[in-house]
């Protein structure tokens, strides 16, 4: 903050938040708290490592590793972050780099290389570390793992911007977007198992969705109770009820 006086009033005061020791994230301490005590990252690159029939999303040690790049994409978007752009917002933060769980953020343009290489068996291993990760938490929170589950199926429509968006189509509004098909476990309030699909898709196949169930349903404890399912009208089909 700096005052500059004059002969005719007391001067004005120009309130900057250019000081490096301040950062506009401080919320990510709690992200990074949790992610560092649950071991989120290693569990990812614990699963990703199993994955045997897709190529290593990355086969050099150095820099972040692949679970780290997750996580920390994850909290670029809790941090407000809607493109890859947005993640050198993060990057340039230096001094909320020891709060966050992965205090190295990547380049934009190195985040956005190493994400097209992640396929559907590396999504799904993430998926199981997640599944982890929740258990333990419910463990520690004194759940009972044995209580009847609902499963929340819903899609949801994003509009996205620019012709080289991978995947992404008209929807029937006309807007390019992606439709997102989630299985959220009700009493959690946790995403188990989710699909990505063009805009144009604006409801999924009876053996889609019973895949999504079938999928969702073996990230559960196995002492869970009765799962019953409710959905949306994008997973509605009539040989699925």
């Amino acid at each position: 903050m700096n005052a500059d006086n004059d002969a005719t009033g007391p001067g004005r005061l120009a309130i900057r938040a250019d000081d490096p020791n301040l950062t506009p994230y401080a919320g990510l301490v709690i992200v990074g708290e949790l992610a560092r005590r649950t071991r989120l990252v290693e569990l990812i690159d614990a699963e990703l490592g199993v994955v045997r029939m897709a190529r290593a999303v990355k086969r050099r040690r150095r820099g972040l590793s692949a679970g780290a790049l997750v996580v920390s994409l994850a909290e670029c978007q809790i941090a407000g972050a809607e493109c890859f752009d947005d993640i050198e917002n993060i990057r340039a933060d230096r001094a909320g780099a020891p709060l966050r769980a992965v205090a190295d953020t990547p380049s934009a343009p190195a985040a956005r290389q190493l994400a097209r290489r992640y396929r559907p068996g590396h999504i799904r291993a993430i998926e199981r570390a997640q599944a982890r990760v929740g258990g333990r938490l419910d463990r520690e929170a004194g759940r009972d793992a044995a209580e009847d589950v609902t499963f929340d199926l819903d899609a949801t429509e994003t509009e996205v911007y620019g012709r080289d968006k991978q995947g992404a189509a008209r929807s029937r509004t006309g807007a390019l977007a992606y439709n997102s098909y989630v299985v959220t476990w009700a009493q959690r309030g946790r995403a188990l198992t989710s699909e990505l699909v063009g805009g144009n898709q604006s409801r999924i196949s009876a053996a889609e969705s019973a895949c999504m169930i079938a999928r969702a349903a073996g990230l559960l404890p196995a002492e869970h109770g009765q799962v019953t399912v409710r959905g949306d009208s994008g997973f509605y089909s009539a040989e699925l009820m």
